[in-house]
């Protein structure tokens, strides 16, 4: 190797080159489709995590013992949870938290998911009491809140990680 070649292997370019620009483009059906699979996973991740959410929040009133202990069907409030979801999946469509690019910090995505539990845990409110004809206790409200946030962040956090893996090794590269 000629001194040219080896300055520049230790330099900030080469190190650059060596890190980034080394992975190959994959040609496969998912390298392809990683993008659009992507939105869906985390769509889905997102329902789930609400209707979770919201069925951990109200084990947790009952277990620990807080307000009046008001029982709620389970189908009832697991359809209620639903809807919810289904609302609050649509709200992050709505602050396009289901774009490929997003900020190097997630703070912009971290804004809508606050606000987006917070108009759900509203629509929750509203909607158990319009269809059901049952107001859910606020401690469930309160503590769906805390959950909702937490792990909504917390899936999104592990499907970036992944999904920062697979483009590591060249799945979902566009050059």
């Amino acid at each position: 190797m000629d001194s040219a070649g080896t300055a520049k292997m230790f330099s900030l370019e080469g190190l650059l080159d060596q890190v980034m620009g080394e992975a190959p483009v994959r040609t496969s059906w998912l390298a392809r489709h990683l993008t659009p699979i992507s939105i869906v996973v985390q769509g889905a991740l997102d329902f789930l995590a609400v209707v979770g959410a919201l069925s951990i929040a109200y084990k947790g009133y009952r277990l620990l013992g807080l307000g009046v202990h008001v029982y709620y069907p389970t189908h009832e409030y697991l359809l209620t949870a639903s809807a919810v979801a289904a609302g609050f999946v649509l709200l992050m469509e709505r602050y396009e938290l289901y774009r490929p690019d997003s900020s190097l910090l997630h703070i912009r995505e971290t804004e809508a998911v606050l606000r987006g539990a917070a108009l759900s845990m509203a629509v929750f409110f509203i909607t158990s009491y319009v269809l059901f004809r049952f107001s859910p206790s606020r401690w469930i409200i309160a503590l769906a809140f805390v959950l909702v946030v937490v792990l909504v962040l917390a899936t999104r956090g592990i499907c970036y990680g992944i999904l920062q893996r697979l483009r590591l090794r060249g799945y979902g590269v566009d050059r």
